[in-house]
């Protein structure tokens, strides 16, 4: 399958009902299934890899942001995982597919980023 043509339904079936469900959406938290299955299936022939961090600070994830992005993104107490497109006016800018969840919109903001971690974050190499 050619890069341009992967969408939602090729990655669900990449990922198996071990690693998606419609009940809890992406099991691991950890993205480790999305690294094992997707990034670094090496499905396309590119070498590319995925590296995968804690993130340790707001500044931390802000400098990942404008150096790697686009970004997967998952906080533990936030229970929900987004895009990381780079930052925007001091916030982290995202693409949520459920925006609003907990109060998100399309930024991720210092005070948010801290009652919603710990933090993950996930990119292509």
């Amino acid at each position: 399958m050619a890069a341009e043509q992967v969408d939602q339904d090729a990655v669900i079936n990449w990922l198996g009902p071990d690693g998606i469900s419609s009940a809890l959406g992406l099991h691991h938290g950890d993205h480790s299934l999305l690294r094992e299955r997707v990034f670094n299936a090496d499905r396309f022939g590119q070498r590319l890899a995925a590296e995968s961090v804690w993130i340790e600070s707001f500044d931390h994830l802000a400098n990942l942001a404008a150096q790697h992005a686009p970004l997967q993104l998952s906080g533990a107490a936030y229970y929900h995982h987004v895009a990381v497109r780079g930052v925007s006016d001091g916030a982290i800018w995202i693409a949520n597919s459920a925006p609003g969840y907990r109060n998100v919109w399309d930024t991720l903001n210092r005070s948010q980023f801290s009652a919603l971690g710990s933090w993950r974050a996930t990119w292509v190499r």
